[in-house]
């Protein structure tokens, strides 16, 4: 059983890093491939949010290095009711 969790704890960070890795148009064509149709926001939408993705990062204590890189990174909407399941 250890070995079993070790082992997809390392398939899940190796996908992570693969799906992060990938350029945006690629992310997005796994994402509709697989039935998820999440919409990358705007520039502008993701201006007016900035700061409160920003703080709810702070405060959930991510890693300082994660919350200077929310500039670079895409974001997603996705509906509330799928929020907790991802």
């Amino acid at each position: 059983e250890e070995l079993r969790r070790w082992f997809l704890q390392n398939e899940l960070e190796l996908f992570k890093w693969r799906f992060v890795n990938n350029a945006p148009d690629d992310r997005n064509s796994w994402l509709l491939a697989h039935g998820l149709k999440y919409q990358a926001i705007s520039r502008e939408e993701f201006e007016s949010i900035r700061e409160e993705l920003a703080q709810v990062m702070a405060a959930r204590r991510e890693d300082p290095a994660a919350i200077a890189a929310i500039d670079r990174t895409e974001h997603y909407k996705v509906p509330f009711e799928e929020v907790i399941d991802l």
